[in-house]
C-alpha cells in the first residue's frame, strides 16, 4: 500500500494543527466521505488479516516541478503555480519545514501462511 503519510494530515499548509493526530473521521465534505487512518490503524489491520509485513518505508516527496507536492490540489485546480525557484525553496526544509517530514508511508505486505 502507499498512501499519504498520516503524519501530515493533522497539519493545514502553514503548519498550524487543524486536528488531532488520533481524529480518524469520517470527514464529509458534500458527497465525499474520507477516513485519516494513523499509521497503528493501517498496520493493526494488516496484521488482523494475517498479512506479512515485509517492508515498511517513509518517504520523501521527489522535486516535481510540473506537479509540486506542496501546492494543494485545491490550489492546483485554482490554476495556482510556481517558479522554479519558489519550487526548489518548498523541497528545502529550511524554507518549509514539513519537507523534513516524510509525505508517503509505503508497505509491503504478502497473506501468511
Amino acid at each position: 500500500m502507499y498512501d499519504i503519510h498520516p503524519f501530515l494530515r493533522p497539519f493545514d499548509i502553514q503548519l498550524n494543527i487543524e486536528k488531532p493526530y488520533d481524529a480518524t473521521g469520517p470527514f464529509e465534505n458534500g458527497a465525499d466521505v474520507r477516513f485519516h487512518w494513523r499509521i497503528a490503524d493501517i498496520m493493526n489491520a494488516m496484521i488482523g488479516s494475517c498479512l506479512r509485513i515485509e517492508q515498511v518505508e517513509e518517504l520523501f516527496a521527489e522535486k516535481d516541478y510540473d506537479n509540486p507536492f506542496w501546492i494543494p490540489m485545491s490550489e492546483k485546480l485554482k490554476g495556482v503555480t510556481a517558479t522554479r525557484e519558489e519550487i526548489d525553496k518548498m523541497y528545502d526544509w529550511q524554507h518549509n519545514p514539513k519537507a523534513a517530514l516524510p509525505n508517503w508511508l509505503n508497505i509491503v505486505a504478502r497473506k501468511g501462511l
